[in-house]
Formats: C-alpha cells, structure tokens, sequence
C-alpha cells in the first residue's frame, strides 16, 4: 500500500501496530491523523493551528495508507463510500453502483463503509493514540 512521505505508515504497518483494534473506524481515524500532520507541516508557523482547516481545504490530495484524502471548503471529505454484497461466497462491490441481492439469501451479509448489518465498533481511538505516540 502507499506511505505518506511524512508520517511513512503503509496499511501492513497499521494493522501490525494496531492488532486487533485494526478495523475500518481506525483506518479512517490514522489517515485523518496523517493528513492532519500533512497540513500541519505545510502550515505558516504562528498560525497553523488557527488554519489547519483552510489549508486542509487547499492542498493536493493527501496520500495515505487509507486512500487519497482531501476536503472541500466546507470541510467534506472527498472520498466515496463503496458498499459490498457477499453474493455466492464472493464480495461484490454494489454501490454507488452495482447490483444488489434483495433479499438477501440467508448468511450473506451486506457492508457498506465498514458497517455490517450486524452492527460496528468503534475503534478510532486506538489509531488517534497510535498517532499521538508518533513523533
């Protein structure tokens, strides 16, 4: 998977130094962090934090180990949302587009955004805390 070039995390290396808390909340929450430091190292000294989120807004596309990650003026996050279907023992991408099974047979599942249909976890702490202990 792709490091960023400041805080160098590959999706292997979270998943190792985050065990079984590894989960798509904290993956999310880790390129957070890394695109916050990002802005931070491209901030103006004396006023990176009261900018963090205007400078967000104008830079390139950070790279990380959880995708590509920018956001819009209004503070959105620019990144889609797929969900997948198992369909015959397969995961099969069905949205934004796709075909969807419904209903659904019995013991398939559908995932969207790391959303079971059997609920989710929260997990974003532990990747904050991993950050917060980088550097």
């Amino acid at each position: 998977s792709t490091a960023d070039s400041i805080v160098g995390w590959t999706s292997a290396a979270f998943r190792e130094a985050l065990g079984a808390d590894a989960s798509y909340h904290s993956a999310a929450a880790g390129g957070l962090a890394v695109a916050l430091t990002h802005a931070v190292v491209a901030g103006e000294a004396g006023t990176r934090m009261s900018t963090i989120a205007q400078t967000m807004a104008a830079m390139a596309p950070v790279q990380t180990f959880y995708g590509a990650l920018s956001w819009d003026s209004s503070g959105v996050l620019q990144k889609p949302m797929y969900g997948k279907q198992r369909q015959g023992g397969v995961d099969v991408v069905v949205a934004p587009e796709g075909d969807i099974i419904y209903p659904m047979q019995k013991f398939e599942v559908l995932k969207i955004g790391g959303v079971y249909n059997s609920g989710i976890g929260f997990r974003g702490k532990a990747a904050f805390d991993f950050w917060a202990a980088w550097g």
